[in-house]
């Protein structure tokens, strides 16, 4: 409840400082209350420089351009998010087919890549809390061997079959 109320006031106090900023209508009665250094401020080459790359930023470097939603469900396009799920459902379909020894999960992480560098795996939302942690001394990128790739499982195949002969 006290996140909700925070996050509200950030966004209304904000408001209210961009409303004071750009003098709009309804402003006058709380003039008096700025001190007059925030003004100058606001007037600063500083400010104004790092107001202007802001507003690039959030526009996707063109500064004519609309700002661009927040609320996109992550930083993947949805074809991105197909790709990955088909992805996932070839590598299934394949583990199936071969009858390989492969759980879901090592599926899906190398689906998704893995680990991050903060030992964080994307797109898990809320379950990653009942995820494993790994440890500093285990690999976390998705080019290291914990990774499963379709190639070893062919290559120990192969090697079994040469062990036979």
């Amino acid at each position: 409840m006290f996140r909700a109320w925070r996050s509200k006031a950030r966004m209304r106090y904000t408001d209210w400082l961009s409303s004071i900023r750009n003098e709009k209508k309804g402003t006058e009665k709380v003039q008096p209350l700025i001190p007059q250094s925030w003004k100058e401020y606001w007037k600063s080459p500083k400010f104004l420089a790092s107001s202007k790359q802001n507003k690039k930023n959030q526009r996707g470097g063109d500064e004519s351009a609309p700002a661009s939603a927040t609320h996109t469900g992550g930083p993947l396009s949805f074809r991105e998010s197909q790709a990955r799920l088909q992805n996932c459902v070839a590598m299934q379909e394949a583990v199936r087919e071969e009858g390989l020894n492969v759980t879901p999960d090592e599926i899906f992480l190398s689906t998704v890549g893995g680990h991050d560098a903060k030992n964080r795996v994307h797109g898990v939302g809320d379950l990653a809390r009942s995820l494993p942690r790994m440890h500093a001394s285990q690999a976390r990128r998705a080019s290291t061997s914990s990774m499963w790739d379709p190639r070893d499982d062919e290559i120990r195949r192969l090697r079994e079959e040469l062990d036979d002969i």
